[in-house]
């Protein structure tokens, strides 16, 4: 029997929230235990001190703070296991992408290229054999 992972999304778009957390409970890779949602930044790292989350993801354009820096605030202080962060971006732009993977972020995810397959190679062990940071699938 596989783990359940836990997630957490931190996104001020609520409808691109929905979307999304229906395109990973679609994924065949992997069984969910639990999807929080919160718009707030303050409140996504509120919820990263007190619960386990396997998966992050984390818009860059958030109303209190920027994606960046929550992304390096976890890295800094709650990297307490394999926590995927993925980058929720409408900039796909190589600078900002840049930014992004300095500051921690695991993967990324293009807002205006959302599909179902982008999803599932998040979540494909094929993919993920090599879990370093390095090792980024763009």
């Amino acid at each position: 029997m596989s783990n359940r992972i836990k997630i957490l999304i931190i996104e001020p778009d609520l409808s691109f929230c929905l979307v999304l957390e229906d395109f990973i409970k679609k994924n065949s890779y992997i069984e969910i235990g639990e999807v929080r949602k919160t718009d707030l930044g303050n409140e996504g790292m509120s919820l990263l001190t007190t619960n386990h989350y396997d998966y992050v993801f984390i818009s860059d354009e958030l109303l209190d703070f920027k994606g960046a820096t929550i992304i390096e605030y976890i890295n800094r202080y709650y990297f307490r296991h394999k926590l995927q962060i993925v980058a929720l971006t409408n900039n796909a732009e190589l600078p900002n992408l840049i930014k992004l993977i300095e500051a921690g972020a695991t993967s990324f995810i293009d807002k205006r290229k959302l599909t179902l397959q982008r999803i599932d190679r998040l979540f494909n062990p094929v993919y993920n054999a090599d879990s370093s940071l390095t090792n980024y699938r763009f």
